[in-house]
């Protein structure tokens, strides 16, 4: 719903805004790259359950 938003207000500038949010949110949980082949909310998802599963790990260390 978000990815649709960006879209419909800034068009072709969505994709830079979308990239921009990824890779800040990749880089703040030490990923190296943002994968490729999957869309926005897709994306999310999997930075979301890489930073779940870092935090869990935190927790029972």
């Amino acid at each position: 719903m978000f990815a649709k938003g960006l879209e419909d207000c800034l068009s072709s500038g969505a994709f830079i805004v979308e990239s921009k949010i990824l890779d800040h949110i990749y880089s703040h949980y030490g990923a190296l790259h943002v994968p490729e082949g999957y869309d926005f909310a897709s994306k999310m998802k999997l930075a979301m359950g890489d930073a779940s599963q870092a935090l869990y790990s935190l927790n029972s260390a």
